[in-house]
């Protein structure tokens, strides 16, 4: 099956999924996931949120903790320190003066 093609069994299936309950969501969701080949979970992620667009991606993981300029230093430390683990890393930019919180 093309991307085309699921992408538009997405958006017919959407509005039955969202309307439907209990076994009868799990009866679309069984034969959306059979016909387009799609992980369960993955498949759920997407009739739940669907996308805007053609383009547009789901949106996962976590939102950047640190500036683009504070990770290349702490990336030019952490090659300095021969890829130390972060736990390690910590105390040694304690000693060079950089006060940085650790995440844990």
């Amino acid at each position: 099956m093309s991307q085309h093609s699921r992408q538009e069994l997405l958006a017919t299936v959407t509005p039955r999924y969202h309307t439907a309950k209990g076994k009868e969501q799990e009866r679309i969701l069984d034969e959306f996931v059979a016909s387009t080949g799609y992980h369960r979970k993955y498949a759920i992620a997407l009739l739940n949120h669907p996308r805007k667009k053609a383009g547009d991606r789901l949106k996962r993981g976590r939102t950047a903790h640190y500036t683009p300029a504070v990770q290349r230093a702490l990336i030019l430390c952490w090659h300095a320190t021969n890829g130390i683990c972060s736990k390690r890393l910590v105390p040694y930019l304690a000693s060079i003066g950089c006060r940085v919180r650790a995440p844990w």
